[in-house]
């Protein structure tokens, strides 16, 4: 079972922007891309140091870039496609970023952590 990094109806052009995530959690990191919008979108992975960011959602919620974060991966996935990546890069954790380059009219984007949980 995976875990939802990002699932959200996007309607414009900005950044669509995941918590991050403890990556040690994760035997591996294979990142599965279900793209029902109607326009295409690019998937930006970051990984950075436990320490620079922010872990956890609701009231911990930290989307900034943290302090010494680098992107560690890209996907771009065809409106109605499905894609993934995995990535042998370890980050302490990680966090991505959904962008269209055309405002989307319908659908939604998810994005999942396949690497199984330890």
């Amino acid at each position: 079972m995976g875990k939802n990094l990002l699932d959200e109806e996007i309607r414009d052009t900005t950044d669509h922007t995941g918590v991050w995530i403890k990556a040690e959690d994760f035997n591996d990191l294979t990142f599965f891309v279900d793209n029902q919008l109607d326009e295409s979108v690019d998937i930006e992975i970051k990984g950075a140091r436990i320490e620079d960011v922010t872990i956890g959602d609701g009231a911990n919620a930290d989307t900034s870039d943290g302090m010494g974060s680098v992107t560690i991966g890209t996907i771009t996935v065809s409106s109605g496609d499905k894609d993934y990546d995995t990535l042998t890069d370890r980050f302490d954790a990680l966090r991505v970023t959904a962008v269209c380059t055309a405002s989307p009219t319908s659908g939604s984007v998810m994005v999942q952590l396949m690497g199984g949980m330890l």
